[in-house]
């Protein structure tokens, strides 16, 4: 929409750009942060992967042998699951946390704003509330959403494509090898979808600076404006 005093053509100033700072408005691409956590996740997994096939092997051999000797009951053997479960995938889910809030944070340069978190009543409203739902930006979001899943989708059909070559050459394999061509299988598929969220991210990542460098584009109108109310402020003299 025009503004009336005409079209933003002026680049904004530093004081404006302070100014939405202090609101807590910066270019931020929630998809970046999102995605670096899922390649942290994927990194860890595979850096942990020996160890962690290693206790479910041994998780495995236990229950049968325990099982053989009436020693165990389903309680035990959940409790053992879930003991290694929480071991294996721990540390890689709290390093994907870690990571996509350091993202974030990174890329607002550590902002906190009292503006941005308090409420804003206007925004609670059903009619803005409808806006915000059949409006462009959200338009825009499910077009992002369904692009995502779609390349996600291809990425996945292809390694299980490929997986479906490879595994059932190993019908009648130890359980060994059959687990470390499983574990091959999940690794490709993780790093070729870590691949294509970062790809996603990093534009997503563009697009968002380059919309928030647009909001903040004056008109020449507001560009005198403000110089005439930076000229009369003590502190810009």
């Amino acid at each position: 929409m025009a503004r009336p005093d005409g079209d933003p053509t002026e680049e904004p100033t530093p004081q404006r750009q302070l100014k939405a700072r202090q609101r807590g408005e910066v270019g931020v691409s929630r998809d970046l942060s999102a995605a670096l956590g899922f390649v942290a996740l994927v990194g860890v997994l595979v850096a942990a992967a020996p160890a962690g096939v290693a206790r479910v092997v041994k998780f495995f051999q236990q229950s049968f042998a325990t099982a053989t000797g009436g020693l165990t009951t389903a309680s035990a053997a959940g409790n053992v699951a879930l003991q290694v479960f929480v071991s294996t995938l721990a540390l890689p889910l709290f390093a994907a946390m870690g990571v996509a809030v350091l993202v974030g944070a990174i890329q607002t340069g550590g902002l906190f704003s009292w503006k941005a978190a308090s409420s804003d009543f206007a925004r609670l409203s059903p009619a803005a509330g409808l806006k915000r739902v059949f409006g462009p930006r959200m338009l825009v979001e499910m077009a992002k959403g369904l692009l995502k899943v779609s390349i996600v989708l291809a990425v996945a059909v292809t390694s299980i494509g490929w997986a479906a070559r490879e595994l059932p050459r190993l019908a009648g394999a130890h359980p060994g090898s059959v687990l470390a061509a499983l574990g091959l299988v999940a690794e490709r598929l993780g790093v070729r979808v870590a691949l294509a969220l970062v790809a996603l991210g990093t534009m997503d990542w563009l697009l968002a600076r380059r919309r928030h460098h647009r909001s903040l584009m004056m008109t020449r109108d507001e560009e005198t404006r403000e110089y005439k109310e930076s000229e009369g402020d003590p502190q810009h003299r």
